[in-house]
Protein backbone atom coordinates (compact mmCIF):
# COMPACT_ATOMS: atom_id res chain seq x y z
CA UNK A 1 0.00 0.00 0.00
CA UNK A 2 1.04 3.65 -0.43
CA UNK A 3 0.71 6.41 2.10
CA UNK A 4 -1.20 9.33 0.61
CA UNK A 5 -0.52 12.98 1.39
CA UNK A 6 -3.44 13.21 3.80
CA UNK A 7 -1.91 10.57 6.07
CA UNK A 8 1.67 11.83 6.02
CA UNK A 9 1.65 13.37 9.48
CA UNK A 10 0.16 10.26 11.02
CA UNK A 11 2.63 8.00 9.20
CA UNK A 12 5.59 10.15 10.23
CA UNK A 13 4.47 10.03 13.85
CA UNK A 14 4.29 6.26 13.72
CA UNK A 15 7.80 6.03 12.28
CA UNK A 16 9.18 8.25 15.02
CA UNK A 17 7.67 5.97 17.64
CA UNK A 18 9.18 2.84 16.08
CA UNK A 19 11.13 0.69 18.47
CA UNK A 20 14.05 0.24 16.07
CA UNK A 21 16.30 3.31 16.47
CA UNK A 22 17.94 2.89 13.06
CA UNK A 23 14.61 3.67 11.40
CA UNK A 24 14.87 7.28 12.49
CA UNK A 25 18.46 7.89 13.53
CA UNK A 26 19.50 11.41 12.54
CA UNK A 27 16.90 11.53 9.78
CA UNK A 28 16.42 15.14 8.83
CA UNK A 29 13.17 16.14 7.10
CA UNK A 30 13.88 15.27 3.49
CA UNK A 31 11.67 16.14 0.58
CA UNK A 32 11.23 14.42 -2.73
CA UNK A 33 12.45 16.60 -5.58
CA UNK A 34 10.80 20.03 -5.45
CA UNK A 35 7.26 18.80 -4.94
CA UNK A 36 7.01 19.55 -1.21
CA UNK A 37 5.87 16.00 -0.48
CA UNK A 38 7.88 14.40 2.28
CA UNK A 39 9.44 10.96 2.23
CA UNK A 40 6.80 9.73 4.69
CA UNK A 41 5.02 9.02 1.42
CA UNK A 42 7.36 6.11 0.78
CA UNK A 43 6.09 2.71 1.76
CA UNK A 44 8.06 -0.05 3.43
CA UNK A 45 8.24 -1.80 0.07
CA UNK A 46 9.70 1.25 -1.68
CA UNK A 47 7.91 4.50 -2.39
CA UNK A 48 7.33 6.45 -5.57
CA UNK A 49 7.94 10.12 -6.13
CA UNK A 50 4.79 11.94 -7.22
CA UNK A 51 5.91 13.10 -10.66
CA UNK A 52 7.77 11.31 -13.49
CA UNK A 53 10.35 14.09 -13.61
CA UNK A 54 11.37 13.45 -10.00
CA UNK A 55 11.11 9.68 -10.10
CA UNK A 56 14.41 7.94 -9.24
CA UNK A 57 15.68 4.84 -10.97
CA UNK A 58 14.57 2.67 -8.03
CA UNK A 59 11.19 2.30 -9.75
CA UNK A 60 12.67 0.61 -12.79
CA UNK A 61 14.04 -2.73 -11.59
CA UNK A 62 17.71 -1.97 -10.91
CA UNK A 63 20.24 -3.12 -8.35
CA UNK A 64 23.47 -1.81 -6.86
CA UNK A 65 26.33 -3.77 -5.33
CA UNK A 66 28.87 -2.54 -2.79
CA UNK A 67 31.91 -4.18 -1.23
CA UNK A 68 32.35 -3.02 2.37
CA UNK A 69 35.56 -2.93 4.40
CA UNK A 70 37.89 -2.60 1.44
CA UNK A 71 41.32 -2.69 3.02
CA UNK A 72 44.67 -4.36 2.28
CA UNK A 73 44.11 -6.43 5.43
CA UNK A 74 41.41 -8.22 3.40
CA UNK A 75 43.35 -8.13 0.12
CA UNK A 76 42.87 -11.79 -0.81
CA UNK A 77 39.19 -11.78 0.15
CA UNK A 78 38.51 -8.58 -1.79
CA UNK A 79 40.13 -9.99 -4.92
CA UNK A 80 38.11 -13.21 -4.65
CA UNK A 81 34.90 -11.21 -4.24
CA UNK A 82 35.73 -9.11 -7.30
CA UNK A 83 36.53 -12.28 -9.24
CA UNK A 84 33.10 -13.66 -8.30
CA UNK A 85 31.52 -10.43 -9.51
CA UNK A 86 33.37 -10.80 -12.80
CA UNK A 87 32.09 -14.36 -13.28
CA UNK A 88 28.45 -13.28 -12.87
CA UNK A 89 28.81 -10.14 -14.97
CA UNK A 90 29.12 -7.28 -12.44
CA UNK A 91 31.85 -4.94 -13.63
CA UNK A 92 31.42 -1.73 -11.59
CA UNK A 93 30.67 -2.39 -7.92
CA UNK A 94 30.98 0.36 -5.34
CA UNK A 95 34.06 0.08 -3.13
CA UNK A 96 33.71 1.20 0.50
CA UNK A 97 37.36 1.88 1.31
CA UNK A 98 38.81 2.15 4.84
CA UNK A 99 41.98 4.32 4.96
CA UNK A 100 43.61 2.60 7.96
CA UNK A 101 41.75 -0.52 9.06
CA UNK A 102 42.17 -0.93 12.86
CA UNK A 103 45.43 1.02 12.64
CA UNK A 104 47.00 -1.93 10.79
CA UNK A 105 45.90 -1.40 7.18
CA UNK A 106 47.24 1.99 6.10
CA UNK A 107 46.63 2.17 2.36
CA UNK A 108 49.84 4.09 1.71
CA UNK A 109 51.89 1.09 2.82
CA UNK A 110 50.27 -1.22 0.28
CA UNK A 111 50.89 0.16 -3.22
CA UNK A 112 49.89 -3.03 -5.04
CA UNK A 113 46.48 -2.97 -3.37
CA UNK A 114 46.06 0.72 -4.18
CA UNK A 115 46.98 0.04 -7.80
CA UNK A 116 44.18 -2.51 -7.95
CA UNK A 117 41.74 0.06 -6.56
CA UNK A 118 42.88 2.65 -9.08
CA UNK A 119 42.35 0.18 -11.91
CA UNK A 120 38.84 -0.51 -10.67
CA UNK A 121 38.14 3.19 -10.30
CA UNK A 122 39.34 3.84 -13.86
CA UNK A 123 36.98 1.09 -15.06
CA UNK A 124 33.99 2.82 -13.45
CA UNK A 125 33.87 1.55 -9.87
CA UNK A 126 32.69 4.17 -7.40
CA UNK A 127 34.80 4.80 -4.30
CA UNK A 128 33.26 5.70 -0.93
CA UNK A 129 35.13 6.75 2.18
CA UNK A 130 34.15 4.15 4.78
CA UNK A 131 35.18 5.52 8.15
CA UNK A 132 38.85 5.84 8.98
CA UNK A 133 39.80 2.94 11.28
CA UNK A 134 36.48 1.06 11.40
CA UNK A 135 36.83 0.41 15.12
CA UNK A 136 36.19 2.07 18.49
CA UNK A 137 39.67 1.82 19.99
CA UNK A 138 40.30 4.52 22.58
CA UNK A 139 36.61 5.33 23.04
CA UNK A 140 34.02 3.95 25.43
CA UNK A 141 30.34 3.76 24.60
CA UNK A 142 27.82 5.42 26.84
CA UNK A 143 24.84 3.41 28.02
CA UNK A 144 22.71 5.20 25.45
CA UNK A 145 25.16 4.28 22.69
CA UNK A 146 25.19 0.65 23.83
CA UNK A 147 21.41 0.56 23.57
CA UNK A 148 21.48 2.35 20.22
CA UNK A 149 23.72 -0.26 18.57
CA UNK A 150 22.55 -3.34 20.48
CA UNK A 151 22.66 -6.36 18.19
CA UNK A 152 24.10 -4.41 15.27
CA UNK A 153 27.87 -4.40 15.77
CA UNK A 154 30.45 -5.56 18.26
CA UNK A 155 33.00 -2.72 18.15
CA UNK A 156 32.65 -1.00 14.77
CA UNK A 157 30.50 2.05 15.56
CA UNK A 158 33.44 4.38 14.93
CA UNK A 159 31.49 7.50 14.01
CA UNK A 160 28.97 7.08 16.80
CA UNK A 161 31.47 7.11 19.67
CA UNK A 162 33.71 9.96 18.50
CA UNK A 163 32.71 13.61 18.74
CA UNK A 164 32.15 16.05 15.90
CA UNK A 165 35.70 17.47 15.91
CA UNK A 166 37.33 14.05 15.85
CA UNK A 167 34.90 12.89 13.16
CA UNK A 168 35.86 15.89 11.03
CA UNK A 169 39.57 15.17 11.53
CA UNK A 170 39.16 11.53 10.53
CA UNK A 171 37.18 12.41 7.42
CA UNK A 172 39.81 14.98 6.45
CA UNK A 173 42.71 12.58 7.03
CA UNK A 174 40.98 9.95 4.94
CA UNK A 175 40.26 12.36 2.09
CA UNK A 176 43.82 13.72 2.18
CA UNK A 177 45.16 10.18 1.94
CA UNK A 178 42.80 9.41 -0.94
CA UNK A 179 43.99 12.57 -2.70
CA UNK A 180 47.64 11.53 -2.41
CA UNK A 181 46.80 8.10 -3.80
CA UNK A 182 44.52 9.23 -6.62
CA UNK A 183 41.30 7.83 -5.15
CA UNK A 184 38.21 9.99 -5.69
CA UNK A 185 35.50 9.49 -3.07
CA UNK A 186 31.95 10.28 -4.16
CA UNK A 187 30.36 9.61 -0.78
CA UNK A 188 30.77 8.56 2.83
CA UNK A 189 29.30 5.54 4.59
CA UNK A 190 30.05 5.12 8.31
CA UNK A 191 31.21 1.73 9.56
CA UNK A 192 28.34 -0.63 10.39
CA UNK A 193 25.95 1.95 8.84
CA UNK A 194 25.90 3.73 12.22
CA UNK A 195 25.81 7.52 12.08
CA UNK A 196 26.83 10.00 14.71
CA UNK A 197 24.81 13.16 15.25
CA UNK A 198 27.01 15.21 12.90
CA UNK A 199 28.02 12.58 10.34
CA UNK A 200 25.73 13.64 7.51
CA UNK A 201 26.48 17.34 7.92
CA UNK A 202 30.23 16.73 7.93
CA UNK A 203 29.99 14.57 4.83
CA UNK A 204 27.96 17.20 2.98
CA UNK A 205 30.48 19.92 3.93
CA UNK A 206 33.15 17.83 2.18
CA UNK A 207 31.07 17.22 -0.97
CA UNK A 208 30.57 13.58 -0.04
CA UNK A 209 27.00 13.69 -1.26
CA UNK A 210 26.06 10.03 -1.29
CA UNK A 211 25.55 7.92 1.81
CA UNK A 212 23.47 5.04 3.08
CA UNK A 213 22.19 3.34 6.19
CA UNK A 214 21.04 -0.24 6.50
CA UNK A 215 17.56 0.79 5.38
CA UNK A 216 18.10 3.80 3.12
CA UNK A 217 20.32 5.14 0.36
CA UNK A 218 20.56 8.94 0.31
CA UNK A 219 21.63 11.89 -1.78
CA UNK A 220 22.55 14.69 0.61
CA UNK A 221 22.71 17.13 -2.30
CA UNK A 222 19.23 16.34 -3.64
CA UNK A 223 17.87 15.89 -0.10
CA UNK A 224 16.30 12.64 -1.23
CA UNK A 225 16.25 9.27 0.47
CA UNK A 226 14.94 6.03 -0.97
CA UNK A 227 13.99 2.99 1.06
CA UNK A 228 16.02 -0.08 0.14
CA UNK A 229 17.00 -2.45 2.97
CA UNK A 230 20.44 -3.86 2.34
CA UNK A 231 20.66 -7.48 1.28
CA UNK A 232 23.59 -8.64 3.38
CA UNK A 233 24.90 -11.76 5.06
CA UNK A 234 26.44 -12.54 8.43
CA UNK A 235 29.54 -14.56 9.20
CA UNK A 236 29.54 -13.86 12.96
CA UNK A 237 28.05 -17.24 13.96
CA UNK A 238 27.30 -20.41 11.96
CA UNK A 239 23.57 -20.16 12.68
CA UNK A 240 23.54 -16.55 11.49
CA UNK A 241 25.37 -17.53 8.31
CA UNK A 242 22.75 -20.16 7.50
CA UNK A 243 19.89 -17.85 8.44
CA UNK A 244 21.09 -14.92 6.34
CA UNK A 245 21.87 -17.25 3.44
CA UNK A 246 18.25 -18.41 3.52
CA UNK A 247 16.99 -14.85 3.73
CA UNK A 248 19.15 -13.88 0.76
CA UNK A 249 17.70 -16.70 -1.33
CA UNK A 250 14.14 -15.75 -0.44
CA UNK A 251 14.57 -12.01 -0.98
CA UNK A 252 16.10 -12.29 -4.43
CA UNK A 253 13.49 -14.84 -5.44
CA UNK A 254 10.40 -12.88 -4.40
CA UNK A 255 11.39 -9.18 -4.36
CA UNK A 256 9.01 -7.18 -6.50
CA UNK A 257 10.49 -5.85 -9.72
CA UNK A 258 9.88 -2.07 -9.29
CA UNK A 259 11.92 -1.79 -6.09
CA UNK A 260 15.65 -1.17 -5.82
CA UNK A 261 17.77 -4.07 -4.57
CA UNK A 262 20.93 -3.06 -2.72
CA UNK A 263 23.54 -5.78 -2.14
CA UNK A 264 26.17 -5.33 0.58
CA UNK A 265 29.10 -7.75 0.56
CA UNK A 266 31.63 -8.02 3.39
CA UNK A 267 35.04 -9.73 3.05
CA UNK A 268 34.31 -12.73 5.34
CA UNK A 269 31.27 -13.60 3.16
CA UNK A 270 33.57 -15.19 0.60
CA UNK A 271 35.03 -17.60 3.20
CA UNK A 272 31.79 -19.12 4.51
CA UNK A 273 30.47 -21.79 2.08
CA UNK A 274 26.70 -21.29 2.65
CA UNK A 275 27.08 -17.52 2.49
CA UNK A 276 29.28 -17.65 -0.61
CA UNK A 277 26.83 -19.92 -2.41
CA UNK A 278 23.86 -17.76 -1.41
CA UNK A 279 25.69 -14.61 -2.56
CA UNK A 280 26.50 -16.16 -5.92
CA UNK A 281 22.91 -17.34 -6.42
CA UNK A 282 21.57 -13.92 -5.46
CA UNK A 283 23.86 -12.12 -7.89
CA UNK A 284 23.05 -14.54 -10.72
CA UNK A 285 19.31 -13.98 -10.20
CA UNK A 286 19.73 -10.21 -10.09
CA UNK A 287 21.86 -10.12 -13.24
CA UNK A 288 19.23 -12.14 -15.11
CA UNK A 289 16.26 -10.08 -13.90
CA UNK A 290 17.60 -6.55 -13.49
CA UNK A 291 20.16 -4.00 -14.62
CA UNK A 292 23.16 -3.22 -12.44
CA UNK A 293 23.62 0.52 -11.89
CA UNK A 294 25.96 2.71 -9.89
CA UNK A 295 24.99 4.80 -6.89
CA UNK A 296 25.30 8.03 -8.86
CA UNK A 297 22.78 6.67 -11.36
CA UNK A 298 20.12 6.27 -8.67
CA UNK A 299 19.58 10.01 -8.30
CA UNK A 300 20.27 11.11 -11.86
CA UNK A 301 16.65 12.14 -12.41
CA UNK A 302 16.34 14.19 -9.25
CA UNK A 303 17.24 17.85 -9.49
CA UNK A 304 19.67 19.04 -6.79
Amino acid sequence: MELVAGTEARATSKVKRATWPWLTQNHEHYRTGNTGISDARCTLLGGRSPSPAARPLMAQGHFVVAVHDVTPVHDDRIRRILALFGRVGIARPALFVVPDWHGEGNLERHPAFVDMLLERQAAGAEVFLHGHRHDEVGHERSLREHLHVFGRTARSAEFLVIGRDEAARRMDRGLEMFGRLGLEAIGFVPPAWIFGASTRALAAERNLWLTESFLWVESLRARHRMFSPALSWSSARPWRSWMTAGIGDVRTAVVRVPSLVRVAVHPPDIDIPPVRRSLERALERLVRARSAVRYTDLFSRIAP
